[in-house]
């Protein structure tokens, strides 16, 4: 695990994509969650310009799915990696400070998936 405190900032691992993207846990997460590329310089300098100015919008999108979903979420088994790479890539920060989403193209409300 690799923290950021005082702030109880945390991540359990980093992935290295194959164009050298490093993003926090999920290896397929949108690339604006990411924490630079592996030649911009030193992890220990990426991890900590991360954890000052981008690690915020990433634990937001967690928070937001962990208390939308797993109130609710009836299987032992929560596919948490996919879940959130899919939010990545839809889900946006609005100047408020709020996660929101686009509505589901097929039943037209913003639930999240076709589980619930």
């Amino acid at each position: 695990m690799i923290t950021g405190s005082p702030d109880n900032k945390e991540i359990e691992k980093i992935v290295v994509r194959e164009d050298g993207t490093i993003l926090p846990e999920v290896p397929n997460l949108n690339h604006r969650y990411s924490l630079g590329k592996i030649d911009d310089g030193p992890l220990s300098e990426l991890l900590n310009r991360y954890f000052e100015h981008g690690y915020r919008e990433f634990d937001r999108l967690c928070r937001a799915a962990d208390a939308e979903l797993l109130p609710t979420w009836d299987c032992v088994i929560v596919p948490w990696e996919q879940i959130i790479a899919e939010r990545s890539h839809t889900w946006f920060t609005g100047p408020d400070g709020q996660t929101t989403a686009p509505e589901c193209v097929n039943c037209r409300s913003s639930t999240y998936g076709a589980w619930k």
